[in-house]
């Protein structure tokens, strides 16, 4: 039987996240799409709150990817504000690779090291368990790995973001 990959919403609500109680089921947490291949290859777009229960269910699962591929389409909070809260970060058996365009302003990481500074979040990036890495994209197509291609193309928002399609050789 041929396994299939599989796509879960972890967060699909723009701006803020929101603990109404009409939303406690569907629509309460911020962008975090998950991408799991036929091979438990996990990849995931955005790190909004949604991240916070995918990384919760992460450490739970027995055969947990230790190496995680994060693709960001922009820098806007919504999208990022998570990555303090994945708990796989905190975690020396995980592997995190974040790609993402060139911010406007300093480098990948200096946007991580911002958002971890001790003014805001009291564990900064360069005491996070997880190899965490971070690697610049162009709109371009770049490879994951031997299986899984991705293709990155700008888009129309705000401070420019990506939005990316995802090619997998099975």
């Amino acid at each position: 039987m041929k396994k299939s990959n599989k796509i879960k919403f972890w967060g699909t609500r723009g701006s803020n996240p929101s603990a109404n109680h009409n939303m406690s089921t569907f629509g309460g947490e911020t962008t975090c799409v998950e991408l799991r291949t036929h091979n438990n290859e996990l990849i995931i777009f955005d790190m909004g709150t949604g991240i916070i229960q995918l990384g919760n269910s992460l450490i739970k699962e027995k055969n947990s990817p230790k190496t995680i591929h994060i693709l960001v389409s922009h820098f806007h909070w919504d999208h990022i504000i998570g990555f303090a809260s994945f708990k796989p970060v905190y975690m020396e058996d995980y592997k995190i690779i974040v790609y993402a365009r060139q911010p406007e302003h300093g480098s990948l990481q200096e946007v991580f090291e911002d958002m971890l500074n001790d003014r805001y979040w009291p564990v900064p990036l360069e005491k996070l368990a997880a190899n965490v890495e971070f690697r610049v994209v162009k709109p371009l197509v770049f490879k994951l790995n031997d299986e899984i291609i991705v293709e990155a193309r700008s888009h129309p928002h705000p401070g420019g973001a990506f939005g990316y399609r995802i090619l997998i050789n099975s």
